[in-house]
């Protein structure tokens, strides 16, 4: 695979947050493979404890790991599918603390729906695009050190969204104290 890449660096400096993003886009696609900032999920005071997530990653173009972590063990469920209906499940074969669920066989640059079953309580229903074919063009954002100064990661965040990447990678240092388990 032979690919072109142009680069555009961007720097941001603001009393409580430095960050570098970086565009690497090989065309002027403007389409978004994972909307991560407009689907994170929220949940209810009903819902199950989530002390973590539900978060995705390892999106491939046939696949993606739908992750989230809970103060008591139990068997954990994700239904998904093209449309709200949703429609296939997976489910976990173990209670667990640390949850981890991959979808398979799942079409190229395609979106699809989501939604986390804990307990018998459901999350809202969320979307994610699968990864684009390795031959298509992607663009991709990469910030960090987010770990205070919420004010400035929302800008930064928006200014990010505003650009429309494929993904985004962020380096780390979300918190303050890394001693602190949270």
């Amino acid at each position: 695979m032979n690919r072109k890449f142009n680069q555009l660096f961007y720097f941001f400096r603001s009393s409580a947050l430095s960050v570098i993003i970086v565009f690497t886009l090989s065309c002027q696609s403007q389409k978004s493979t994972l909307d991560w900032f407009n689907t994170l999920p929220t949940l209810e005071k009903s819902d199950p404890e989530f002390l973590k997530g539900p978060y995705l990653q390892n999106v491939t173009p046939n696949s993606i790991e739908i992750m989230w972590e809970s103060e008591q063990p139990y068997v954990g469920k994700v239904q998904y599918g093209k449309g709200e209906s949703l429609g296939n499940n997976v489910t976990e074969t173990d209670s667990n603390t640390i949850h981890k669920l991959k979808l398979t066989g799942l079409d190229i640059e395609t979106e699809y729906f989501y939604q986390v079953v804990a307990s018998g309580k459901k999350t809202s229903i969320y979307h994610f695009k699968t990864a684009v074919d390795t031959d298509n063009p992607f663009s991709f954002a990469s910030y960090g050190d987010s770990r205070n100064g919420s004010f400035n990661h929302l800008k930064n965040s928006n200014l990010i969204l505003s650009k429309k990447p494929n993904f985004v990678v962020h380096n780390g240092d979300f918190v303050e104290r890394g001693s602190v388990y949270k």
